[in-house]
């Protein structure tokens, strides 16, 4: 298997894959079980439009440190005294394009294990795990027209593979999702200005442990960049 490149992009949550930029975010209430999701949020808003060429295999590792000294209600106040939370993982992501060509595209396939080392305190006490996530696995259809490469597929995320229910902390969630995807990215003035966005639709199944149905989830990961130097970009990332 030969490999195309190797992409390293460092998360310090929720900014990603740049130095000097400004991130923008939005959330709301989901109805997902634990306020979760089976899907990094804010993990691809840098050239997520970009797939190997023909035969040729891309690797990317994903790098997450995400501290939490309190935890709030919804007025704003301490809803767990005591609460600290610190989360420290990794994800390793390989995709490969079989150089199939399939409705004028490229067959894409990809697979992403995330592996999280957990730590809380509560009122009950100091617990840690450690473990795999919810790891996805995704079908694309890849093209790239001069300064334009898009793509759109289909997503799968597994549950997290150790779950108990009612236990103090758990690594992700325990269902599946289902999700139409579909990204491009626009590399103008010799790559040196990037646009790029993903767009996905999860539908969740109900948890078998809790039997908790989480409602569906309309994903937007973007960014607008413009190059200063060759190791430095200036611009706008985020996510809805």
């Amino acid at each position: 298997m030969k490999t195309r490149s190797i992409w390293r992009k460092t998360i310090l949550f929720p900014l990603a894959g740049c130095i000097a930029f400004m991130c923008v975010t939005a959330a709301w209430v989901t109805g997902t079980e634990g306020s979760g999701s089976v899907y990094p949020i804010g993990a691809e808003t840098v050239m997520t439009g970009l797939t190997p060429t023909a035969g040729q295999t891309m690797f990317a590792e994903f790098n997450i440190t995400y501290n939490a000294n309190s935890l709030l209600n919804g007025q704003g106040q301490s809803a767990v005294p005591g609460f600290k939370l610190s989360v420290t993982g990794f994800a390793p992501k390989i995709t490969h394009n079989w150089g199939i060509h399939l409705l004028g595209g490229d067959l894409v396939n990809w697979v992403a294990v995330p592996v999280l080392y957990e730590w809380v305190r509560t009122p009950a006490g100091d617990h840690a795990t450690m473990g795999f996530s919810n790891s996805v696995v995704g079908t694309d259809i890849a093209y790239s027209r001069g300064n334009w490469h898009w793509w759109y597929g289909f997503d799968v995320a597994l549950p997290a593979p150790v779950y108990h229910k009612g236990g103090p902390i758990n690594i992700g969630q325990h269902n599946f999702g289902a999700a139409p995807s579909g990204a491009f990215t626009y590399l103008p003035h010799h790559g040196r200005t990037e646009i790029s966005s993903r767009l996905q639709y999860y539908v969740n199944s109900t948890d078998p442990a809790t039997h908790y149905q989480s409602g569906n989830e309309f994903l937007w990961e973007y960014a607008a960049m413009q190059n200063v130097t060759k190791k430095l970009a200036l611009g706008v990332n985020g996510y809805v």
